[in-house]
């Protein structure tokens, strides 16, 4: 191992602050914070309406409707240094799409790239020791100095959004000697765009997220629940053992 320094020989140098160096970061993944999104809670709001209706004797029917709504919710769908999405449609306009895409994973310096026109956006961009990346798409990224820029570690992304509408069809049976049995169908349905914080790189274009809302991957639009519940019959007010400790203890 190496000392980082040795008392003898004096401190190291270290620039005085306030020290701003603008290319610190790059050729980097950096984070982004966006103070406005990343304060603000997810925020769940949920409404019910029921309806109950005795059929028979110990019948009841019920009919309810169940609705969520989530807004500001984490999500994985900014990506401020993707290539724009307009300057890939000009691409595919001058050299069709296999085009496109040929001249988007070439380096700055092709004949590829300069027959189409494509210049560093900044002086030191081939150099290797400044940029290792020096691909036509990274040149056309809005931010070409950086590599990523994260806004999901930071919690800077708060543009997710969901909604669940649920329909809740329940019959309930109760018949003596404490036997009960109870069936529900429910038909819903979510949506949302935030599906993309786990198992995703992202949305397909950052400029309109909303093409990533769509179903949920955690969507069930049929369900059928049945239960049973018998009450044992021992202990006060049933057939056997209506007295006494063991009555009190596997009695209800």
């Amino acid at each position: 191992m190496s000392p980082t320094f040795l008392l003898d020989r004096g401190l190291p140098a270290y620039p005085r602050p306030p020290q701003i160096n603008p290319s610190f970061a790059n050729n980097t993944n950096v984070d982004y914070w966006n103070d406005k999104q990343a304060l603000t809670p997810a925020t769940y709001d949920t409404w019910t309406l029921s309806m109950q209706r005795e059929l028979l004797r110990g019948m009841t029917v019920e009919v309810d409707y169940n609705g969520s709504k989530g807004t500001n919710l984490q999500a994985n769908l900014l990506n401020l240094n993707q290539v724009p999405l307009s300057v890939v449609n000009d691409l595919i306009a001058r050299v069709g799409a296999a085009g496109a895409v040929a001249l988007l994973n070439s380096q700055i310096t092709s004949a590829t790239a300069v027959a189409a026109g494509i210049t560093p956006p900044y002086a030191n961009f081939t150099n290797p020791a400044v940029q290792t990346n020096r691909s036509v798409a990274q040149a056309l990224r809005p931010f070409p100095q950086y590599a990523t820029i994260n806004t999901t570690a930071s919690g800077g992304d708060k543009t997710g959004r969901s909604m669940y509408h649920a329909g809740v069809l329940k019959l309930t049976q109760r018949w003596s000697d404490g036997f009960a049995f109870q069936g529900s169908y429910t038909y819903s349905r979510l949506m949302t765009n935030a599906d993309t914080f786990s198992g995703s790189t992202g949305s397909m274009d950052t400029a309109p997220p909303d093409l990533e809302y769509s179903i949920g991957r955690f969507d069930q639009p049929h369900s059928v629940k049945l239960s049973t519940v018998y009450e044992l019959p021992f202990g006060p007010g049933r057939r056997w053992l209506k007295q006494g400790v063991l009555s009190r203890i596997i009695g209800g």
